[in-house]
């Protein structure tokens, strides 16, 4: 009786063993058909957050003149989109406390609507003109690459993966939660 328990136990892993087997070899195949076929991207770089600089120097190969015209066009427009995106937020928060009120006036939520998305186009002509000046920086060789980069960061499925680190995430999310509407 023992000697069958235990037969059937072997049975039952050599089964086990074997549908493993299947699976792990059933999935090495697959992988290599995808990556042989083009339809797995499977490596992509990084961008750290607060080191774009750094990052434009080294995938660009930049001299140090388009580098220092990198810099100041960066910080130029960091400081124009910070203004507009202040304004956006503000005009949120104002259009939402306003909905939410007892009282609430329609006209001047349409107001503030149409100004909120007149600001969100003049964020997005100042990204755009951003690039654009970028590109215009660049040599010939280095607008291939450069183009990748924007599109990159403005395609969700991308070579170029730009990151936040853990700590500015979690202080975002704090920060939203706290606002008192």
């Amino acid at each position: 009786m023992k000697i069958l328990t235990n037969i059937k136990l072997l049975n039952w892993l050599l089964l086990f063993s074997l549908l493993l087997n299947f699976t792990i070899v059933g999935t090495i195949i697959y992988h290599r058909y995808t990556i042989n076929n083009g339809m797995m991207q499977y490596e992509q770089n990084e961008i750290p957050r607060g080191e774009m600089m750094r990052f434009y120097k080294e995938e660009l190969n930049l001299t140090d003149t388009q580098h220092s015209n990198f810099r100041e066009l960066r910080m130029n427009y960091i400081d124009n989109a910070r203004i507009i995106q202040g304004e956006m937020k503000f005009l949120r928060n104002y259009i939402y406390k306003e909905s939410i009120s007892g009282n609430a006036n329609l006209d001047s939520i349409k107001l503030k609507s149409e100004k909120l998305g007149d600001l969100h186009t003049n964020l997005k002509i100042l990204t755009s003109t951003y690039f654009i000046t970028l590109l215009e920086t660049c040599d010939e060789n280095q607008k291939p690459i450069m183009k990748n980069i924007i599109s990159s960061m403005q395609n969700s499925h991308a070579n170029i993966k730009c990151t936040m680190d853990r700590q500015y995430k979690h202080r975002n999310r704090r920060n939203q939660n706290n606002n008192n509407y």
